[in-house]
Order: C-alpha cells, then sequence, then structure tokens
C-alpha cells in the first residue's frame, strides 16, 4: 500500500499515505492528531463543529511536529512525551488544497484546558467512537483518513483501537 485515493467528507479528493517514500513531511501546513492518554483516544470539542482530534495549520517558521505538539496543548491542555509521524493526506477541492500530517501522541499528563480556544471540552474514549457520522462529531472525521488512520496505529502501536466491522481497510 503506497497511496489510497477517495472522496473527502466535505467535497474534493483526499489522498493519503502511511509511507515517507510518498510523503513531504516538510511541505505540510496543516497538522492532526491522534493523541493516547492511557491508551485512551483523546477527543476535544470544538465549539461549532463538535468532538473531533486536535490538530491545525502550521505557524510561518514552524516545523509540524512543533505544531502538533502546540495544537494538542492548545485545545486540549494535553502534554505530549512523545510523538511519531504516521502518515500524510492532501485534500483538492474547488475550495481547499491542503495537505496535513497525521501523527500518533503519547500524553504524559493533563493540564487545565487553556482558555480563548475554539474548544471547550475534551473526552478519554476507551475504545474511539465509530462511526462518526453524527451531528455531535466534527465533519473532518467523517471521511476515510479517521477509520484508516486508527487501523494503522492499532497495528503498530495501540491494538485496544481497532476499528469495529464495516471500516474501510488498509490493503
Amino acid at each position: 500500500m503506497s497511496v489510497l485515493q477517495f472522496p473527502a467528507a466535505g467535497g474534493g479528493v483526499i489522498r493519503l499515505t502511511f509511507d515517507l517514500e510518498h510523503a513531504d513531511v516538510e511541505a505540510a501546513k496543516h497538522v492532526l492528531i491522534f493523541p493516547n492518554y492511557n491508551h485512551r483516544l483523546l477527543m476535544v470539542h470544538h465549539q461549532t463543529r463538535g468532538w473531533e482530534l486536535p490538530g491545525g495549520k502550521v505557524e510561518k517558521g514552524e516545523h509540524p511536529m512543533a505544531a502538533a505538539v502546540r495544537e494538542v496543548y492548545e485545545e486540549s491542555g494535553a502534554v505530549l512525551k512523545g510523538l511519531q509521524w504516521i502518515g500524510q493526506y492532501s485534500l483538492r477541492s474547488k475550495r481547499y488544497q491542503l495537505t496535513k500530517n497525521i501523527y500518533y501522541g503519547e500524553v504524559l499528563r493533563l493540564d487545565p484546558l487553556p482558555k480563548g480556544f475554539e474548544t471547550d471540552q475534551i473526552r478519554l474514549f476507551e475504545k474511539p467512537p465509530y462511526p462518526v457520522n453524527g451531528e455531535q462529531f466534527s465533519y473532518i472525521l467523517q471521511d476515510r483518513v479517521y477509520p484508516l488512520s486508527l487501523q494503522y496505529i492499532a497495528q503498530h502501536f495501540e491494538s485496544r483501537w481497532l476499528p469495529e466491522k464495516g471500516v474501510a481497510h488498509l490493503d
């Protein structure tokens, strides 16, 4: 498996890879993080989009890994003790063109949720939620990036996170 291509939940096409040879890690201007706190997936509640994973934009002059650490803290209060690049996806549509690095992070501790950001609470899931097509979940989770990343993480890091039946599998 090198590059997968499929429709994006918000329109357009996604190209996803978990293979470093098919990614340009430095070129990513956005990040998405799967934080693990004691074998539980940490999600944040965005004030308008609902439950989602921490993530966001890489600031000018910032390395994507530094952005991932910063975004996780700003959106959840989680301090990471480890961070691993697991994949990258590019979204191409009429409205957007972006490249996003996907990371798996180990959480050292949870500090109070910082004030003044777009998230208003966090939640720890024993089993990552799936399907995530209800209104309580962000549209960002509603394409194949989320379940395929969970499957990759389950195979390489956290076996408890294996998605349930009915999820598109890595092949």
